[in-house]
């Protein structure tokens, strides 16, 4: 898929189109694989009081204090 030219390779433009198709694969590929990623169940808030009631302060996901 390249004609010479002056002693020099050049690519043709069926090889631009080749290039373009499997570049389109391979994004597609990848696409798929990213949607087939898990993702992380949403965190719930502890409930570390003892009388049920939720925590006042908001807190960080390491769980200290905001």
């Amino acid at each position: 898929m390249t004609p010479t030219l002056g002693g020099r390779a050049l690519p043709s433009e069926n090889g631009f189109r080749v290039a373009m198709l499997i570049g389109c694969g391979v994004g597609q590929l990848a696409a798929v694989v990213a949607a087939l990623i898990p993702t992380r169940a949403p965190a719930t808030p502890s409930d570390d009081r003892a009388d049920g009631e939720p925590d006042a302060v908001p807190r960080t996901p390491s769980g200290a204090a905001a």
